[in-house]
Formats: C-alpha cells, sequence, structure tokens
C-alpha cells in the first residue's frame, strides 16, 4: 500500500513540475477557543464555505489552511456542542498570512449560528514588507480600465513614457508576473501579456522587499492574479464606447467600442470551479493626442509645382484620388488626418480549478492578438496612408500549478510555465511573407519597390494602382516625396515599411517544498527557465535598386545567391535565429538565442505573537547566451564577407560567453506592536539579467558597426554580468481609528552593474573601425519615503491616498546616457547626477462615494469615484546646439536619438519638466431586477482637458517652443528663403503638432487629453 501511495505521489510530480516563482496564494491562520473560558477546543472544524479548503485545529486549538486563491470568503468555524460562527467578508491576500481567531460558545439550541461580517484588515501584521495592493472590488470602482494606472498610482511607482520605474530603478529592473509566471518581454521591458480588467482578482506590487522564493527583478515586482470561479455560476456582460464624447467641448471620440464578458463558477463537481473572460475592442485611434487642426492650402498663390517626372504643375482639387491632383492639406482638431491609426484586439482569459484532494491543479491563461496601422507621422504620411505598415502580434501565456499535499500541513507546489510573443511588420499590400528556400519571403519585401508588383497587388482598384504608380521613375525607383514650402510629405505609393519579425518564448519547469512546523513555514525549491529568441528585419531597397539596372538580379534572389547574402548582410540587415533570407536556422552563430536562467531557493517565515522573522537565501544563475572575445580591440570581423566570425573560423573570433550565478540573502522582520500598530524592516541583494535588447545583434549589424560607415546610438554587448542591487527598508504602519490606518515607509537601494555604453579604439592593424559597446559599469542610488493612507467607507466615503518623496541619482540615466560624451571626445559621467525619470514628488488621491439602500429610489446604488493624480514632473538638461544634419522641416532639435550636436548648458539633469495634474472621475447607477444587476457608466480621464506637459524641449525647457523660430541665428537664413509661408507650416506641422519631436523621441511632449466612455453591464 506504501509502494503504491509514493507512487502516485511519484507520477504526480512527473505530471505537474512547477515554477515557484510566486505566491499567487495565500494563507489563513488563527486559533478557536472556548469563549468564557480562553481554552483551546482541538479538533474543532475550519473551513472556507463552497470550497473544499478546510482543516482541524490541533491540540492548541491553533489551525492553518494553504494554497487559498486570493479574494473574499465566508469561514465557518464548529465544534459539537458549541454554536457554529460563520465570518463572512474575510479577505484572502497572496503571499499573506491572514490572521481569523474564533471564539466559540456553548450552544442552548441545536444548530445555532452566529453571523459576523468581518472588517478588511487596515494593518497586516504579519507583512515583513510593504503591500501595495489592489483588488477585484478597487479596480471596478476606479476611473480608468488602464491596468497601468491600477499599479501607477501605488507608492514607490512611477508611470512615464509609457514606462514603469519603481524606486529609482530603470524600466528593465521592473518584473511582471501573471499567474505565477514572467509576462515580461526580454527584448524590451513592456509588460506584453495585458489582462483584462475584469479578469483580475487582485495586483500586488513589491517594491523591493520581498523573499527568496521570488527573483528576477532588482526594483520591484508587479504580480497580476486572475480570478477563480465562485460556487454559484455568475457572469457579466459589459459594452463600452466613446461615441458620445463630442457632445462634450473640446473632447473628440475616436470610435473606440469595447465588448467584454465573463462566466464563472463550479464545473460539473461542486468542487471544482472555472473562470473565462472575453474581449473585443476595437479604436480608429490607439493612442490619442492632443491634436489641433490646421490648412495648409499651398494653392493660395495658383497651384503648385512638384518634382516629378514630367515636371508639371498639379492645379490642387479637393480629393487625393482624382487623376493628377493633390489634395490640400486641411484637417479638423482632435481628428488624425486620414485613416489614422486603427486597432483590432481580441483578449481571452481564464482560470481552471480542480481538487482531486490531497492534489489541487490550477490552469491559468491569457490570449492576446492585435492588428493595428501604424502611424506616429500622421501629417508625413497624409498622402499615403493606405501604405503604412500594419502590426500583427499574438501573444499567449499559461500555466499549470500544481499542489499536492504530503500532509495537512507540507505540500508540494509549483508551475509548469509557456509564454509566447510574436509579431510582424509588414506592408499591407502584400500581405506577411513566407520563407520556401527559394527566396520567397525577400521577393515580398522587395516588391514593396517595384512598380509592376504595386500594380498587381491593386489590379482590383485600376484607379488608386494608377495613383500609386504614375510618378515612379523606373519600376524600382519609387515616387520621390513632395515638398512644400521644403516640407517633405509621402507621395501615393512610396514605400514605408521595414519589414521586421520576432518571436520571444520561453517554458520554465520548477519544484517547491512547503511545511508548516510549529511557528515555522519553510519553503525550499528552485526553477528552470529557457527562452528561445528569433529577430530578422530587412528593407529591400538596395536589392531593389540593382535590379533597377539588373533585371536578372530577381534570379540570383530566388535562386539564394551568396552575392545576394552578402547584399543583405553588408546593408545590416539579417536576423539572428534566421538566415539572410528568413529561413529559420536552429543552430550556430546565427542560430536563435537562448538564454537560460535557474535557481535555488530556501526561506523560513517564522511567526511569534510579537515577532515575524521571514529570512531566506537565493542563488541564481544566469546564462545569457552571449558572445565574447578575447580581445575587444581586434574583433574577427570579415569585411570581404560583411560578417564577423567564430573562435572556430578565425583567431579572437566569437566564443559563448560564460553563465553567472549570484548568492542573495534575505532577511525580513515585522513587530506587531499591538494589533493595530506593525513596524517593519526588510534587506536583502538581488540580481538579475539587463534588457537584452542592448545586448542581442545579428553578425550583420555587428559587421556594420564595426566597418565605421554610420553612427549607432545603440550597439550591441559581449560578455556581461548580471546587475546587483542591495536594498534596505524600514516601514510603520499603524491604524489610528476603527476606520482609518496609515503605513510611512523609507528605502534606501543602491544598484550596481547597470548597462552603460564605452568606446572601444581598435588595434591599428585590425579591420573594425572603433566601436560602441554596452557593458557593465552605471551604477545609482535611490532613496525615499513612500505614505499610503486608506480608510474603510464611512458614511458612504472611502478615501486613499498615496504619496512618494524620492531622491534618484546616478551615473546615467539609460543605458546610452554618455554616448553623446564618447562621441564629442569628452569624458563620460563619473559622478552621480539626478536621474532623468526621477519625479521627486508623486501622489495620488482617490475619493469614492457610494449610496446605500437608505437613499430614495432615485439615488440607491449611486457612486461617484474620482481619482488625482499628481508629479513634481521628470528632470532633464538644458541644452544648446548647433543644426547640424537636420533638414529645414525638422528645426534644430536637441534629442537622443543623435545627441552628438548636443551641448550642456547646466549640470546633467538640474532642470525640472512642469507639475503635473490629472484627474479622472467615474459616475454610476446600478438596478436590481431579479436576481441580476444592471449597471450604466460613465467615466471621464483628464476630466479637465488639462495640457500636461510630460516632456519639453531641451533648448528652451519649454513644451510649447522648441527655441528654433525664436532665436534668429538658427532659423533667419532659412525663413528668408522660404518665407512667411515656412513659418506658418513649421508652426502648425512642428510646434502645435509635435511632428518632427514625436518622429524623433517616439514619444510625445503632452500626456493625452480629455476621453469619455459610456458603458452598460449586466451581472448574474
Amino acid at each position: 500500500m506504501k509502494l503504491r501511495t509514493w507512487s502516485l505521489r511519484l507520477l504526480t510530480l512527473l505530471l505537474f513540475p512547477t515554477l515557484a516563482l510566486a505566491q499567487n496564494t495565500g494563507k489563513l491562520s488563527g486559533r478557536v477557543v472556548d469563549a468564557s473560558t480562553g481554552e483551546s477546543l482541538p479538533g474543532a472544524n475550519v473551513f472556507l464555505e463552497g470550497t473544499t479548503l478546510g482543516t482541524s485545529t490541533d491540540v492548541n486549538g491553533e489551525y492553518t489552511i494553504f494554497e487559498i486563491p486570493p479574494g473574499t470568503y465566508t469561514v465557518v468555524a464548529s465544534f459539537v456542542g458549541y454554536v457554529t460562527v460563520r465570518q463572512e467578508n474575510v479577505q484572502i491576500i497572496a503571499g499573506i498570512t491572514t490572521r481569523l481567531d474564533f471564539e466559540l460558545r456553548p450552544a442552548t439550541i441545536e444548530g445555532e449560528e452566529i453571523v459576523v461580517v468581518a472588517a478588511r484588515p487596515l494593518v497586516n501584521p504579519t507583512a515583513t514588507n510593504a503591500v501595495r495592493r489592489l483588488d477585484r472590488e478597487e479596480f471596478e470602482k476606479l476611473p480608468t480600465r488602464a491596468v497601468s494606472t491600477y499599479y501607477a498610482i501605488q507608492p514607490g511607482v512611477t508611470l512615464l513614457n509609457g514606462e514603469v520605474y519603481i524606486r529609482g530603478g530603470r524600466p528593465d529592473e521592473t518584473e511582471y508576473l501573471l499567474e505565477g509566471i514572467s509576462s515580461r518581454s526580454l527584448i524590451g521591458t513592456d509588460n506584453v501579456i495585458p489582462v483584462i480588467p475584469e479578469a483580475l482578482e487582485e495586483i500586488q506590487v513589491f517594491a523591493g522587499g520581498y523573499s527568496a522564493e521570488l527573483g528576477g527583478a532588482n526594483a520591484g515586482i508587479v504580480q497580476q492574479v486572475l480570478r477563480t470561479g465562485g460556487p454559484k455560476l455568475s457572469g457579466m456582460v459589459q459594452y463600452e464606447s466613446d461615441f458620445v464624447a463630442d457632445a462634450f467641448n473640446n473632447t473628440y471620440s475616436y470610435g473606440y467600442n469595447d465588448l467584454t464578458a465573463t462566466l464563472g463558477g463550479p464545473l460539473v463537481w461542486n468542487q471544482h470551479r472555472f473562470f473565462v473572460a472575453v474581449n473585443y475592442r476595437t479604436t480608429d485611434n490607439y493612442s490619442p493626442m492632443f491634436w489641433y487642426g490646421a490648412n495648409l492650402d499651398y494653392s493660395e498663390n495658383g497651384g503648385l509645382c512638384v518634382n516629378d517626372p514630367e515636371q508639371r504643375c498639379i492645379p490642387p482639387i479637393d480629393d487625393i484620388r482624382g487623376d493628377t491632383a493633390v489634395a490640400p492639406l486641411r484637417w479638423e482638431d482632435g481628428k488624425l488626418p486620414g485613416i489614422g491609426r486603427p486597432l483590432e484586439e481580441f483578449r481571452l482569459n481564464g482560470t481552471l480549478l480542480f481538487d482531486f484532494s490531497p492534489l489541487r491543479i490550477r490552469l491559468g491563461g491569457a490570449l492576446l492578438t492585435a492588428n493595428r496601422r501604424i502611424n506616429t507621422l500622421p501629417i508625413r504620411n497624409f498622402y499615403n496612408q493606405e501604405r503604412l505598415p500594419r502590426r500583427d502580434d499574438l501573444r499567449w501565456l499559461a500555466s499549470m500549478q500544481a499542489t499536492y499535499f504530503l500532509s495537512s500541513n507540507t505540500y508540494l507546489e509549483g508551475n509548469v510555465g509557456l509564454f509566447q510573443y510574436n509579431f510582424e511588420v509588414y506592408d499591407p499590400l502584400f500581405g506577411k511573407p513566407e520563407a520556401d528556400g527559394q527566396g520567397g519571403a525577400v521577393v515580398n519585401i522587395v516588391n514593396y519597390y517595384n512598380r509592376e508588383a504595386v500594380r498587381e497587388a491593386l489590379s482590383d482598384n485600376p484607379d488608386l494602382a494608377d495613383l500609386y504608380t504614375r510618378f515612379w521613375q523606373g519600376q524600382y525607383i519609387q515616387p520621390p516625396l513632395y515638398q512644400f514650402h521644403t516640407f517633405r510629405f509621402h507621395r501615393p505609393g512610396r514605400v514605408l515599411t521595414t519589414y521586421q519579425r520576432r518571436e520571444q518564448s520561453y517554458w520554465n519547469l520548477s519544484l517547491g517544498l512547503v511545511t508548516q512546523q510549529e511557528n515555522h513555514e519553510l519553503r525550499l525549491g528552485g526553477h528552470y527557465q529557457r527562452w528561445t529568441l528569433r529577430d530578422y528585419a530587412l528593407s529591400g531597397s538596395a536589392l531593389a535598386s540593382i535590379l533597377q539596372g539588373t533585371p536578372d538580379y530577381i534570379n540570383q534572389i530566388t535562386a539564394e545567391a551568396d552575392e545576394v547574402a552578402f547584399r543583405i548582410r553588408q546593408d545590416g540587415w539579417g536576423g539572428f535565429g534566421y538566415d539572410e533570407f528568413m529561413n529559420k536556422v536552429d543552430s550556430g552563430l546565427d542560430g536563435p538565442k537562448h538564454p537560460v536562467t535557474a535557481s535555488l531557493y530556501i526561506n523560513d517565515k517564522i511567526e511569534f505573537n510579537d515577532i515575524i522573522v521571514n529570512a531566506g537565501l537565493r542563488w541564481d544563475y544566469f546564462d545569457m547566451d552571449l558572445w565574447t572575445v578575447d580581445d575587444l580591440s581586434n574583433p574577427a570581423y570579415d569585411a570581404g564577407n560583411a560578417t564577423v566570425l567564430g573562435a572556430d573560423e578565425a583567431p579572437n573570433g566569437l566564443k559563448s560567453a560564460p553563465a553567472k550565478s549570484v548568492l542573495q540573502p534575505r532577511l525580513g522582520l515585522s513587530f506587531p506592536v499591538t494589533d493595530r500598530t506593525v513596524f517593519h524592516l526588510q534587506y536583502g541583494k538581488f540580481a538579475q539579467m539587463p534588457d537584452m535588447g542592448f545586448a542581442y545583434t545579428r553578425r550583420s549589424r555587428m559587421a556594420l558597426i564595426f566597418s565605421g560607415r554610420f553612427f549607432f546610438a545603440s550597439p550591441f554587448a559581449f560578455e556581461l554580468d548580471p546587475i546587483k542591487t542591495t536594498q534596505y527598508e524600514i516601514g510603520f504602519s499603524h491604524q489610528f481609528t476603527d476606520f482609518s490606518a496609515f503605513d510611512i515607509t523609507a528605502f534606501y537601494r543602491k544598484t550596481e552593474g547597470q548597462l552603460e555604453i564605452i568606446r572601444v579604439d581598435t588595434d591599428p592593424t585590425s579591420q573594425a573601425s572603433a566601436y560602441n559597446l554596452f557593458t557593465n559599469g552605471d551604477f545609482s542610488i535611490a532613496r525615499g519615503i513612500e505614505i499610503s493612507l486608506r480608510t474603510r467607507r464611512v458614511g458612504g466615503v472611502m478615501a486613499m491616498f498615496n504619496y512618494t518623496l524620492t531622491d534618484a541619482k546616478g551615473t546615467n540615466s539609460e543605458p546610452g546616457g554618455q554616448v553623446s560624451a564618447l562621441e564629442n571626445g569628452t569624458a563620460p559621467p563619473s559622478l552621480l547626477q539626478p536621474l532623468e525619470f526621477e519625479q521627486r514628488h508623486r501622489g495620488a488621491i482617490v475619493l469614492d462615494y457610494r449610496t446605500g439602500a437608505e437613499q430614495p429610489m432615485a439615488l440607491q446604488n449611486l457612486a461617484v469615484n474620482l481619482l488625482f493624480s499628481f508629479n513634481s514632473g521628470h528632470r532633464f538638461t538644458r541644452s544648446t546646439g548647433g543644426i547640424g544634419q537636420r533638414g529645414a522641416d525638422e528645426g534644430a532639435l536637441l534629442t537622443d536619438s543623435d545627441p552628438r550636436n548636443r551641448v550642456p548648458l547646466e549640470p546633467l539633469n538640474s532642470s525640472t519638466t512642469p507639475w503635473y495634474f490629472r484627474t479622472d472621475l467615474r459616475i454610476e447607477k446600478g438596478f436590481s431586477f431579479g436576481g441580476a444587476t444592471a449597471t450604466a457608466y460613465m467615466y471621464i480621464e483628464n476630466l479637465l482637458n488639462r495640457r500636461n506637459p510630460i516632456n519639453v524641449y531641451l533648448r528652451t525647457g519649454s513644451p510649447y517652443d522648441d527655441g528654433f523660430l525664436s532665436n534668429p541665428e538658427l532659423s533667419e537664413e532659412i525663413v528668408r528663403g522660404q518665407g512667411p509661408d515656412y513659418v506658418y507650416y513649421y508652426q502648425q506641422i512642428n510646434l502645435r503638432n509635435r511632428q518632427h519631436y514625436i518622429a524623433d523621441e517616439d514619444v510625445d511632449l503632452f500626456d493625452q487629453p480629455r476621453q469619455v466612455q459610456i458603458g452598460l453591464r449586466l451581472e448574474f
């Protein structure tokens, strides 16, 4: 019998290996005693109503229930001869022990029960760090459905230009977990699996203080847990749209429509649960911006002559699709010209929970498919919007978590995780290319520049085909740009797309053991994760230029000839995980990247009445799958073949960099002075890989960098070390009334080994020119104070106030921060300077008011929620410099895309952008009918339509004046040559609508304008 039992246990481990990256379940513990004598009641039953989760008290009356999905429960305690007590509204938080004691009194009537509605605790004495969380009830109240806002309003978190910074760390130092596994891109810093808001149970932000089972992030971890189905079938259908927005002054509809549905409950057997959420969303503009209308009618002087093959003067008319005409440049406020930035998106989230006691299995997953039109510069693309690039995304994540109870207080836990993040950017006229071993993918991309191929692609629309191809100057020479007063606009039919395909995926396994031995909760385990990354990019312009003079070259392309591969490499194209013709390569120097991480950890949480100790040790292993060379000054650059050779092909060739490992102690302490007052302390060392988007590159691009032909603001990296952080935290939580409490936490963190750029001077005998390289070197120090104040609902009002004071300094704000100094031959920064993303003062206030049943019928179920966010702006450096190589339509910007012409006027990051204030509002009214409810709601983001600056021009420190027209030394000669129409064009295109800034920085100067959504939700 024992052999059979252990065989079952072994089979369970083989079927359900697991990843212990995060605790996305909670724990309930407490004591059951006699109310009159205080004596313990051994053998009392404690269980969560509607679930199979429960246990019996030990000889001391103590009980512990493990692995409870986050949520709100009714907990029942019973003992023979005593009154049963039901505690309703008990909240379980992931990774936290909820303490719930019961006092039972003898029963005088059989079956007697007492129902107690528990008040949610405002202070948790078992947490050894500051707990920052929002749950489902709070999500539904906020005036936004942007999940990033849910964690951005928490103390210690900064959201700037779409990037998340936690406690002064760089964006790549933040990890995102969904259902216990990572949802972050390894190339880039994004959380790439966006969750349907209605599918979330809770979000927690671990701002640097977390125990040994968590890793992979130096600054913080954002943990998201999906909902679990309840004991009864329930569902929701919700539709919202912005179609009413045009009725508000200076507010616009962006064609936004969103349909969401959820369903959850028990399966055939009551102990099993399911939950599923689906979402379909469309919009005509996925990134609204402050947009101002203009009339750039260049026809006032009788027409405009453009540089076309026939050198004829084209009279303007109103329809761009007319014969040889060009429409005037006219558009309205708020509406992007032409077809804008449409998006179609489908999302699916869900969980399955199976309880085969003693085995529990939880399946969780999220899927996103999306198609969007990329249109960052709507004015420049005014005449050619049908050829704007399309981007398709496929993103999904799946986890299978298993828990097997070896006894009532010992269990095995973990997760099998799978993740995929693919996207493809292509010309919509030709669709997605596919490799066929006969150059088909490359031919497809070269056809972007093929006049006859464009005609064939538009064969069902002869008029459009004629418009697109009429002014080509040869079969492979696309039409020239329009130039109106030197401002360039893409003529219809011009190529706007560089093809790109990227695939990122991983799988991971891990196993953890958890045992509760008296006051000790001991966890030990480890994980293994292996990524596969492929990337391919190609512009067909160089091959097309050859075809113009040598039409037979197409045969070389279809034959995938070496000379074609050489030309692709010579221009820096190709990829890793693919050859030059987009055929997959599975090994060798051009194979996919396979970074591997692994860990082992042990953690002991010791819970006494007057102290909680959370001590652990973690060991991380990082194999980043990078190259290295023995001598940086003489890499094996083969100019004749436009590549870099391997160690088996040439001395000092590329070889695999060694793996690295780091040992990290962690210690957390909590001192519950009373049930209302707690001190907490945290110390820890943390380590992680950097953003591999800075490190990885294809050999062809590496060879182009070694050639010295071009400037690269972002090069690549050879061997790297992990980034390491040491952090200290001390905090104090106190509930000062029955309905309000605050937490104040101070932190100090030091990070070493952040990426920076260095200049490598090559040996005179080397074929390689001097080049830039990313390496470990930057460091930063951040310290600050976080204050959080929360209240329970009193008189219908509930409030939350969060505030962070941060002082963040470092040698550079981002990996390429010192490239300007290197290129200009000046000394790079070596002293600590304020970091660009530092927002010294940042906070949020949430006020929520809800009416009760005592109100008149018209006022019942009425709710108002107000979110007020503020910050003091972020750092920048006032600078000057000449125009450089910019065109007259770009002015004289000083930006990060090419900082070589930038001269600082002050110590680095001495100035600060203006203060930021934003108000969001939600109003809703609920109605009940039968067993269902309906809620009509409206939420307004940026209620006051405040034009909040988030960036500024470096010359002026203003988001309104770039310092070009207002400085005659820069602009006088150009204005004199172009006349007053040039000034008007510049003001409308660049100053009012920021096209030159967005082209350089890929971000706007202002936050988004007011948006109004109205919706209806039906629930049962």
